[in-house]
């Protein structure tokens, strides 16, 4: 198999996940974007086949591992870059509004579809001092909440509460593949235009390009950190 280096990417479908696969095929990687569906592998062109290898799973309704693992170990034995970004917003930003199947969805997607994903290619990261990108969002700091700095804001129970999780997987990712030379942290990539968040300040693809440039950049100081490109550290 050749050294070109990979990544594998969640929530390829649209968005900040496709802009992030888009640029890395663009700069000669092997990518493997995670989609839901046939029309979100559709999405990418046939041209670049040979790079491009995207994987038809549902994180969350069903068992990913094995079909994830087995995707990309034909084609790789190494892979140098996970980005788990796939995520889906809440509705209910009052307390009495809150579901239990809100809440579990979103802890599913933004928490365990991130473990079920990283699970799936751990052997090939620890091959290799690799990179592991968790994309959360700063409304999901313990710090900025407790400081009141989105106090009054309608946001998402729901929302908030799996990115808080999502975040201490990243710190609990951090202690242990630290060891093996991964390098992991956590990225709040901006307020960019999304399904989740549809009057963001800039075009998805800005915001891609960001991440990229900030991954290619991560090294051991930054691991194990919450990261936002535009302005640095994040408070946990």
């Amino acid at each position: 198999m050749s050294d070109t280096p990979s990544v594998l990417v969640t929530g390829a479908g649209q968005g900040l996940g496709y802009e992030l696969c888009r640029i890395y095929l663009g700069m000669g990687w092997r990518v493997f974007p995670l989609v839901r569906s046939m029309p979100g592998a559709a999405r990418f062109d046939p041209a670049v086949a040979r790079s491009c290898h995207p994987i038809i799973v549902d994180l969350v309704s069903e068992d990913p591992v094995g079909a994830i693992r087995a995707a990309v170990s034909a084609q790789t034995e190494r892979l140098d870059v996970v980005i788990n970004n796939a995520g889906v917003p809440g509705a209910a930003t009052k307390l009495a509004a809150l579901t239990p199947h809100e809440l579990g969805q979103l802890l599913d997607v933004h928490c365990l579809g991130a473990i079920l994903c990283t699970q799936a290619v751990l052997p090939l990261l620890r091959a290799r001092g690799s990179k592991i990108v968790n994309v959360t969002s700063r409304t999901a700091s313990f710090a900025g909440n407790a400081a009141g700095e989105f106090a009054g804001e309608s946001i998402s129970y729901s929302y908030r509460i799996a990115k808080a999780a999502q975040n201490m997987l990243t710190l609990c990712m951090s202690d242990e593949l630290g060891r093996a030379g991964v390098v992991v942290c956590a990225v709040h990539p901006g307020e960019f235009e999304s399904a989740l968040n549809p009057d963001g300040a800039e075009p998805a693809a800005e915001a891609a390009a960001r991440m990229v440039s900030f991954i290619e950049g991560l090294g051991p100081d930054d691991h194990g950190l919450w990261h936002d490109p535009r302005v640095g550290q994040i408070p946990w």
